[in-house]
């Protein structure tokens, strides 16, 4: 049986006032993140953005400075009166859910133009997956994004973003990953390579360091995307490359997966290979390659294109798998048999 409260000594909460959750850019940083944590998920501190309010839910400390409430880079580090924070995750009003701070429903906001002056550094990167959350920085486990930051911040004492050619996911390995970052530091590229690497190791490696152009986004200049999918096919597990291929215990048809593959190439609406919480815009891709064939014991899938959807490629190669199994008479984008 439940004892009920007795009124006397009893406290009750006052309401939280909807100017008492908005942020005020102007306090401390560690202000700011208490209010954020302390009102995360409801009611959840806001902010406005062109006359749209925006719930920041999580924040991380970053560095950085500038006039306050001043958006200092492209991952949302927004400049306090005294520090910075980095928001993970929001909610935007006119979305039915939750987002990553990264995601399109907020691309009205722009960062502080950088100075002309500042280098802009390209790095070409290798890295092994099996170990990390994915390229973007995440609070859950150690990611690409998060390691070469933290590799230039000790190399520099300047705390960047670094901004990928791509997102990469959990287990996901990349041998030609293009990486861009802003530092208002001279460094030759041999030795910006050579010092990355010592900080970046074991799972990521700099093959590559140079100056760019001022003008060159590893993300927006890219102009094709490529994938190679693995898959083993033979009784007896891998051992030297575990976690570097997809193991199937049967055969596969490699050439009848190929003639499937090819049905998908061109410009299509890839609603079927398409992730449940992919945040592009239009499922309408154009895929320029899709070739399937036989090495040894394994089948390789290569795919390439501008630009691929959140779970695009393994989706894809799932279904190219059933088919060669002879499960499926073929793939299409719409979905159908």
């Amino acid at each position: 049986m439940e004892t009920p409260q007795p009124a006397e000594g009893a406290t009750y909460a006052k309401k939280i006032l909807k100017e008492e959750s908005r942020i005020d850019w102007s306090k401390p940083a560690r202000e700011i993140d208490c209010l954020i944590r302390g009102l995360s998920p409801v009611p959840g501190a806001w902010s406005e953005a062109k006359g749209e309010r925006i719930k920041i839910l999580n924040c991380v400390p970053a560095s950085g400075s500038g006039q306050s409430g001043t958006i200092l880079d492209g991952e949302l580090t927004v400049a306090c009166g005294d520090g910075a924070i980095r928001a993970t995750r929001l909610h935007v009003r006119a979305s039915p859910r939750w987002m990553p701070a990264n995601s399109c429903a907020v691309s009205h906001c722009r960062p502080a133009p950088r100075s002309a002056d500042m280098p802009r550094y390209r790095l070409t990167l290798e890295y092994d997956g099996g170990a990390l959350v994915g390229w973007q920085r995440q609070d859950n486990g150690a990611s690409v994004q998060g390691i070469l930051e933290d590799a230039i911040e000790k190399i520099s004492g300047a705390r960047v973003t670094v901004h990928g050619a791509g997102r990469t996911d959990a287990g996901v390995h990349a041998f030609g990953q293009v990486a861009h970052f802003d530092l208002d530091k001279d460094f030759t590229g041999d030795k910006l390579r050579d010092a990355l690497n010592h900080f970046v190791r074991p799972s990521v490696a700099v093959l590559d360091a140079s100056i760019a152009a001022p003008d060159f986004h590893a993300r927006f200049s890219a102009t094709a995307r490529h994938y190679l999918y693995r898959i083993l096919t033979r009784r007896p597990p891998p051992v030297l490359e575990r976690g570097k291929v997809w193991h199937v215990v049967h055969a596969l048809d490699a050439q009848a997966m190929h003639e499937a593959a090819q049905a998908l190439v061109g410009h299509h609406d890839f609603t079927t290979f398409r992730a449940a919480e992919c945040q592009a815009k239009s499922p309408v891709k154009t895929l320029d390659k899709l070739d399937v064939r036989r090495a040894a014991d394994e089948i390789h899938i290569a795919a390439s294109a501008r630009s691929f959807l959140h779970h695009q490629v393994r989706s894809m190669a799932g279904s190219l798998k059933l088919v060669g199994e002879g499960k499926w008479r073929g793939a299409r984008p719409e979905g159908r048999p």
